[in-house]
């Protein structure tokens, strides 16, 4: 079922284009020229329904179509970009097998490089910014209707897991002076979580 705050106005419109049809049907079975014959008045108002309800069915499989086709597009760009594949490949030399960083790298993550990382040799600090960023844009995506919840459910359910849960030391150390920073990952998080999330307020 499509959200409810993130779809209001198509909720709206829906509710008066149905509004418009108890209006019109009740205009058809009263209308004097439509009483002498209520056959053709409910074939006329049923004809009506099916074309509302046609027009309803394509606008929303219009939208599943492109929140699927978004989702696939930045599902690959996470399996193809470069610069994600190099950071991540440093986040992983990290990541716990279970559970949260330990000491020694969320104190890397916190210590500032000597000098600018560069792209092909980037800093712990910016592959996991890098990283985290990526699944926090898809989460708010996400959020926004743009993505496909479900489809995300099913191929990233793990990593967005695994990657919050690792971080949680190093995300709720930044929100201690940004207390939205990661909002929408935190969000995502506690959607895919199976079980007691881990607390971030």
């Amino acid at each position: 079922m499509l959200p409810i705050r993130r779809y209001w106005f198509g909720y709206l419109i829906a509710g008066l284009l149905l509004l418009g049809l108890v209006f019109l049907g009740l205009y058809l079975l009263n209308s004097p020229t439509q009483q002498s014959d209520p056959a053709r008045a409910l074939v006329i108002y049923f004809g009506i329904c099916v074309a509302y309800l046609s027009v309803v069915a394509s606008v929303y499989i219009q939208l599943r179509t492109s929140r699927i086709q978004a989702t696939l597009q930045a599902l690959q760009t996470l399996r193809t970009d470069r610069e994600y594949l190099i950071n991540a490949a440093l986040v992983k030399q990290h990541m716990p097998t279970k559970g949260e960083l330990d000491e020694a790298s969320v104190a890397l993550f916190f210590l500032k490089p000597p000098a600018p990382s560069k792209v092909d040799d980037p800093s712990f600090n910016d592959a996991s910014s890098f990283v985290l960023n990526q699944y926090e844009f898809l989460a708010a995506a996400t959020e926004m209707g743009v993505m496909d919840e479900e489809l995300l459910r099913r191929t990233v359910r793990g990593a967005v897991v695994t990657l919050v849960e690792a971080y949680a030391p190093v995300i709720k150390r930044i929100r201690t002076k940004r207390p939205t920073v990661f909002d929408n990952l935190i969000w995502l998080y506690r959607r895919f979580k199976i079980g007691t999330p881990v607390a971030f307020d």
